[in-house]
């Protein structure tokens, strides 16, 4: 499955629900979701998600007859509580939204009476969400209810851990990487070098980068050592081909390449660069819808 491909598993979503009686439904999940309240682009709908979450907390309590733990049934089905919660975080899987809307609507939780509504304005996923559940991993499992990455990684720890998965040369990049960007100052084409945290909370990335968003290589074309066309597959927060906030496929417009340090970077603009990333485990694995 390309990266392209995958963001038909969130936009073109369809799920089990109770309306009235069992019903297969398009559910799709089109916008971006973070939790992140500090941000006036982010706020509303991570407020809204979590007034989502204790809803049905509320309603899975009721239903039980005490607190959730980390793990417990609802008739003869098994949750995670942390499965639950990635799916309010902007982290979910196609599978663990799936969860979600089949147990909120059998609870019959208030906001569901339009479930596409529900998924508008209450889901959603971010943008290293969605990179993480193409490569595969974060997803709780009664075997390892707390995986590395399960509440969400950020574009500069994707690159942080990266080593020697980092992309060297033009030709080694490949549908499935990572692309990071970065905004500020590249330091021997490196952008390791963290800009200063100033105390109104900016970044002065005069002094260093701002590691700000993470998407997919769906497709690239080089010249020797020149990227000439690159397509990403990414959740970005702005206007997609799917009429919403989130999941989306775009090209990207090249400046300048430049190889050098053990790093391909591409320039973007004057103050954008981006660097790319291989998967963990040298491949893709991406967590699927589970209809």
């Amino acid at each position: 499955m390309t990266p392209a491909q995958y963001t038909q598993e969130y936009a073109g979503m369809w799920s089990w629900i109770i309306d009235d009686d069992e019903t297969y439904s398009g559910t799709p999940i089109i916008n971006y979701l973070q939790n992140n309240k500090q941000s006036s682009a982010t706020k509303a709908q991570s407020v809204r998600a979590d007034e989502a979450y204790a809803a049905l907390t509320r309603a899975i309590q009721a239903e039980i007859g005490g607190g959730l733990g980390s793990v417990f049934k609802v008739g003869d089905e098994t949750y995670m509580t942390l499965s639950l919660q990635r799916v309010f975080w902007g982290k979910g899987a196609p599978n663990e939204i799936q969860d979600v809307l089949w147990l909120a609507t059998w609870l019959d939780v208030p906001g569901l009476a339009d479930v596409k509504r529900y998924c508008n304005e209450r889901l959603g996923v971010d943008c290293g969400g969605f990179v993480a559940n193409y490569w595969g991993f974060g997803r709780p499992t009664l075997k390892d209810p707390k995986p590395d990455g399960s509440a969400g990684m950020l574009p500069r720890t994707f690159w942080g851990e990266a080593g020697t998965r980092r992309r060297a040369r033009p030709d080694q990049i490949q549908p499935g990487d990572a692309v990071i960007f970065f905004e500020g100052k590249v330091f021997n084409n490196d952008p390791s070098t963290l800009a200063p945290q100033r105390s109104d909370g900016s970044y002065d990335t005069a002094k260093g980068t701002k590691a700000f968003h993470i998407g997919l290589v769906e497709s690239m074309s080089a010249s020797g050592n020149d990227v000439r066309a690159l397509r990403v597959a990414e959740s970005s927060g702005a206007r997609s081909i799917y009429a919403g906030s989130g999941v989306n496929v775009r090209d990207v417009a090249i400046k300048s390449t430049t190889v050098g340090g053990g790093l391909v970077g591409c320039a973007l603009s004057d103050s954008e660069r981006i660097y790319f990333v291989g998967p963990r485990n040298g491949r893709a694995n991406p967590y699927l819808s589970q209809y």
